[in-house]
């Protein structure tokens, strides 16, 4: 679960400075979207820790069609 968390925190500080750098408003709509497209990712990668993260997240469906 620290792993999921890690990663999600990571990725959340790359949007903030990615925001900054482009003059742009941060929107949490925009890095919902964008953490999805992270997640639907990572389940085509062959690697034990992305495997790893692909398990978790859809154990604990955080990304149904409800987001």
């Amino acid at each position: 679960m620290d792993f999921l968390l890690n990663v999600f925190l990571i990725l959340g500080k790359f949007f903030i400075h990615k925001c900054r750098r482009l003059e742009i408003q941060p929107l949490l709509v925009i890095f919902k979207k964008e953490l999805k497209l992270y997640c639907r990712s990572v389940e085509l990668v062959e690697k034990k820790a992305a495997e790893r993260l692909a398990d978790m997240i859809s154990a604990l469906n955080l990304f149904d069609e409800s987001l």
